[in-house]
């Protein structure tokens, strides 16, 4: 009983979240229609099946995230943990904000920051106005108003995709068998600290450590930290492109909406590229409008090798993929829908890190040795006709899956 009722007021508090979120960016935005007409950027309408796809995603992280904490993979009350007395009182600082925000987008200046800034400290892609936000990320106004920003930005949102990184850590930690007390965990980009505090509640004994560019933050978080119980995670100001640390200083690291923030030459040591289709979306980066992105690239149509359980072809479509994790389609064939579909299989995959791991493991080419009346053998293997070797049905596989998927055929591999 008491777990249905604070379930119940989880979802309520949730649900008033996204209620103010959104009443505030739909006046925000009115109002910034009638004082400022020319601020507002030209938008095309998002699809109906877009917005759907998005609202299905959200009732999912919120459903999982009650769920994690009722397993007790971290506290159901840190579900409610939040400085609601402090953004009561800055949340009408954020509207007495709105005119700077709207002078900025009409003047085009992405770099009007305080002039106390010693810019020889900082990259020169951190020394701009993120989202138009006053004063970037490089004053301590910034900082008392940015977790308040975020939560309207993302409807309330924001802390319980904080916490999708707690499963998955606490998984692989567990197997580690470290030391009471030896695990230290890492917190790049750490912020105002909102990341580091639900660490805290899943890792009541570990040392943690922050690590952010921005001493303003820091102080923001140093405030915020200082009020839970137990040892102050260690703060620290630095570049994530350089970490000032020892090499297996950390037993983890965790990095949260830190990667969308940078330029691209900064995220080729962070990351690889993902799409389902890799072979025809790679080919239009470094065209027109798309940047260049010189990373490894994984398809999740071709490279990952998804659990037999889940009944899949070889080579999936993406809508089969989605459903197969009961994830409802309601558009095919759309950029943005199909970035949201991948996103949301890839939050339901248990064991995300081993198939990306095994998807950047070395490939070569193999032909499948079938006559003409075994062809479908090769088709059901997910080796392709003429592409890329005329006359031949071929496939390319890592050693590992060459051993694991039992062809009913030779497969001889070829140059190239």
């Amino acid at each position: 009983m008491a777990a249905s009722v604070t379930k119940i007021a989880y979802q309520t508090m949730q649900q008033g979240k996204s209620l103010l979120g959104i009443a505030h960016k739909q006046v925000s935005t009115q109002l910034m229609d009638l004082v400022a007409p020319k601020a507002n950027a030209e938008t095309i309408p998002i699809r109906a099946e877009t917005l759907e796809a998005l609202r299905t995603s959200m009732d999912y992280l919120l459903e999982r995230d009650w769920l994690e904490a009722e397993q007790g993979l971290y506290p159901t009350s840190q579900l409610f943990d939040a400085p609601w007395l402090d953004w009561m009182l800055r949340y009408p600082l954020v509207w007495l904000d709105l005119p700077n925000i709207w002078n900025r987008r009409l003047r085009r200046d992405v770099r009007d920051l305080p002039n106390n800034v010693d810019i020889s400290n900082f990259p020169d892609y951190y020394l701009q106005n993120f989202h138009h936000q006053t004063d970037g990320y490089l004053s301590d106004r910034s900082a008392e108003l940015y977790d308040l920003q975020v939560e309207l930005l993302f409807n309330g949102t924001a802390d319980a995709m904080r916490r999708r990184i707690l499963k998955p850590l606490k998984e692989r930690l567990s197997r580690a068998n470290l030391a009471s007390g030896a695990l230290r965990i890492l917190d790049v980009a750490s912020g105002t600290g909102r990341t580091l505090r639900q660490l805290r509640g899943a890792f009541s004994s570990a040392q943690l450590v922050g690590l952010d560019l921005s001493n303003a933050y820091l102080r923001q978080a140093n405030r915020w930290l200082s009020q839970l119980p137990g040892e102050l995670p260690q703060l620290v100001q630095g570049n994530a492109e350089a970490l000032p640390f020892q090499n297996e200083s950390m037993q983890a690291l965790s990095c949260v909406f830190l990667l969308h923030e940078l330029p691209a030459e900064a995220r080729e040591f962070l990351q690889e590229s993902v799409a389902h289709n890799a072979c025809f979306d790679r080919r239009w980066f470094g065209c027109g409008q798309l940047p260049c992105l010189d990373m490894p690239w994984v398809c999740s149509m071709e490279d990952l090798a998804w659990p037999k359980a889940l009944g899949l072809k070889a080579r999936p479509s993406l809508r089969d993929l989605a459903l197969a994790f009961s994830i409802p389609v309601w558009a095919a064939h759309r950029a943005l829908t199909d970035c949201i579909y991948i996103a949301q299989v890839f939050e339901r995959c248990d064991d995300l890190e081993a198939l990306l791991l095994e998807a950047l493991e070395p490939r070569q080419l193999y032909q499948a040795q079938v006559s003409y009346a075994q062809r479908q053998l090769a088709k059901d293997a997910g080796f392709r006709w003429n592409e890329p070797i005329k006359g031949a049905w071929t496939r390319r596989l890592s050693q590992r899956q060459l051993q694991t998927l039992e062809l009913p055929f030779e497969a001889k591999p070829l140059a190239g």
